[in-house]
């Protein structure tokens, strides 16, 4: 019978989450893909598609270990201004006189303020408990 000593339990734990890192990579990708694909749903449901370019737009790149989730470039990148908000209505016109020079404007319109309407951040906020519990098991093979 031998005895241990402090720390060879902690080091065989340690030398086993070590080796199951190497699996992470699949877990990762397979939850940045939900995470697509509810932000998808939910910028539908926020009335959000029109011609659906904007969700088709909403991509998930992957790398290993890390997976990035957001928005292509344009033309599919106006939705990423509904994320955060913006203001609209601010197009500048200038009425021209009869012999070219341009007219003075008294009433200028305003800008309108169109509130934010999040799809990623929820999409991600849904994910996250049930992404870290399964890293978690992963990592201590439950």
């Amino acid at each position: 019978m031998t005895k241990e000593f402090g720390f060879s339990g902690a080091i065989a734990k340690l030398n086993k989450i070590s080796s199951n890192a190497k699996t992470i990579n699949s877990i990762v990708e397979k939850e940045a893909e939900e995470i697509k694909d509810d932000a998808k749903k939910i910028a539908t449901s926020k009335g959000l598609k029109v011609t659906g370019a904007g969700v088709e737009g909403i991509i998930a790149k992957h790398a290993l270990y890390e997976s990035t989730v957001g928005w292509a470039g344009r033309p599919n990148l106006h939705l990423y201004f509904h994320e955060v908000g913006f203001h609209a209505g601010f197009s500048k016109a200038t009425s021209r006189e009869r012999r070219g020079k341009r007219a003075r404007r008294y009433k200028k319109g305003s800008r309108k303020y169109v509130a934010p309407k999040p799809h990623i951040r929820p999409a991600a906020l849904q994910h996250k408990d049930s992404f870290a519990k399964k890293v978690k098991d992963k990592l201590l093979n439950k």
